[in-house]
């Protein structure tokens, strides 16, 4: 599978060379009344030491909720504020510059062992069951 192009002006290679490997993006997210709630459940395919995808080049046909990462993705606020791609196209101060920021604890929670979900996935149930 090729990936689309996150800009006219970077390559793919060059779009996925921003990544940092954090896999907060592997994070199942609530879409709650306009807003955007990180949970602790991370994508089945999601390895919890490297923070890679176990199987990248196939995990849409795999993980068909898997959130295809482009410009029209990041805008949307599923992403952490440090995030390069959030950062690239928000600016350094991405919430100044428009970026609707995630409801989060922590943006800098480290990858957990034994949890599942898919990721990418919006629902329409509000956090903790609300």
């Amino acid at each position: 599978m090729v990936a689309p192009l996150a800009s006219a002006s970077l390559t793919v290679a060059q779009w996925e060379a921003l990544c940092r490997r954090c896999g907060r993006c592997c994070y199942e997210k609530l879409l709650y009344r306009g807003r955007v709630y990180y949970t602790d459940r991370a994508c089945p395919q999601l390895d919890p030491v490297s923070r890679r995808c176990r199987v990248y080049e196939s995990r849409r046909q795999l993980q068909p909720d898997c959130a295809v990462l482009d410009e029209a993705l990041v805008a949307q606020g599923f992403l952490p504020l440090d995030c390069p791609y959030v950062v690239r196209q928000f600016g350094p101060d991405p919430v100044a510059g428009g970026y609707p920021a995630p409801v989060v604890a922590d943006q800098t929670r480290p990858v957990r062992p034994g949890r599942s979900a898919r990721s990418g996935r919006r629902r329409g149930q509000g956090p903790a069951g609300r």
